[in-house]
């Protein structure tokens, strides 16, 4: 296989509501920015020609129907 036929799925896993729900601090954090973290993960993997997918199930209405796919 080559290198150029991996693909790499990043899930960042919801938790906005749950740590934000009650919170002021929403204002600072936005819902749909990338983590950075995520990012510095993704950005190597596709310089090796990986092919890298990061899916936000905080942007999801219901996550666990796009776990199921």
């Amino acid at each position: 296989m080559k290198i150029t036929d991996t693909k790499v799925l990043l899930i960042v896993l919801p938790y906005y509501e749950q740590i934000f729900n009650r919170s002021t601090v929403k204002a600072v954090v936005s819902k749909g920015i990338i983590l950075l973290g995520l990012a510095t993960v993704a950005a190597p993997l596709r310089k090796q020609g990986i092919k890298v997918k990061i899916i936000d199930l905080n942007l999801e209405i219901n996550p666990e129907s796009i776990l199921n796919k």
